[in-house]
């Protein structure tokens, strides 16, 4: 689920970046969200897994316990 929602901000991300380089053709735009949507939640899933501290955003009911 985390990695669901992740990819949205990864790909309004690229999109900015793209823009503010100057890339605007669509054929570009496509291919390049398609892959950093997938390829990014991921890669940051693995670093948020590998670090406690930051496996709150991915886990919040390990890190935190509610009696």
């Amino acid at each position: 689920m985390p990695v669901f929602l992740m990819h949205t901000i990864f790909a309004a991300g690229v999109r900015v970046v793209l823009i503010k380089i100057g890339i605007n053709q669509w054929y570009i735009h496509i291919p390049v969200g398609l892959i950093i949507t997938f390829i990014g939640p991921a890669i940051a899933a693995i670093i948020m897994h590998k670090t406690k501290f930051l496996e709150i955003f991915i886990y919040p009911t390990r890190v935190i316990k509610i009696n």
